[in-house]
């Protein structure tokens, strides 16, 4: 079972999420999104989201092939990249959080 999920089942997840991303990366950079700050926001959790499943999947990938010099590679170097990525992520979440708390709780005096 362990080897359905690790051969099949991420890496399709993964790339649902990778076109997902890229999709709304396509979309907030366009002019019409280039100047209101929630689309800065959503543009970053997509841009952290994106890095974080593409380190993901190349630590993962590596892993299951047990190339160790590039296995080293991936844990000294990816994986904190990979972990920053995720914490932006989380933080990002979070500022759209409250940015929307504020819109909501005072409509007029958040402009």
């Amino acid at each position: 079972m362990n080897a359905i999920l690790a051969h099949f089942v991420t890496p399709v997840i993964g790339l649902l999420g990778v076109v997902g991303n890229v999709l709304t990366v396509s979309v907030l950079s366009t002019r019409h999104y280039r100047g209101r700050g929630y689309a800065r926001l959503l543009l970053l959790l997509a841009l952290a989201d994106l890095s974080f499943i593409l380190l993901g999947l190349a630590v993962q990938i590596t892993s299951n092939h047990r190339l160790t010099e590039l296995d080293q590679l991936m844990t000294a170097i990816l994986f904190p990249i990979c972990t920053f990525a995720l914490s932006v992520s989380a933080l990002t979440t979070l500022a759209i959080c409250v940015e929307r708390y504020i819109m909501v709780s005072s409509p007029l005096g958040s402009r």
